[in-house]
């Protein structure tokens, strides 16, 4: 697994409630702009952002489909349940 941190990314502040699994990558990357981080696995590839309250949202690819959308809401209860929540 490999992760890259992007500069500039931090001050995006998006959302990836304005896309869906049946958008294509490169629709929801032009849609939100730089992600803050991507993650990169044997299975997919994630594209991490971060709103203006610091709220992680993500969407995964595999190949040329999206395979996940998560927000924000949906990031923090993953969070609590793995115990990687930092406010815990």
């Amino acid at each position: 697994d490999i992760t890259f941190r992007l500069k500039g990314g931090d001050a995006n502040h998006q959302s990836t409630s304005s896309i869906s699994k049946s958008d294509t990558p490169k629709t929801a990357l032009k849609r939100l702009g730089k992600p803050y981080t991507i993650m990169r696995s044997e299975r997919w590839t994630s594209y991490v952002y971060k709103d203006s309250n610091g709220d992680e949202s993500n969407f995964s690819t595999q190949g040329d489909k999206i395979v996940d959308v998560t927000s924000a809401a949906e990031t923090k209860q993953l969070k609590k349940i793995t115990g990687l929540d930092k406010n815990q």
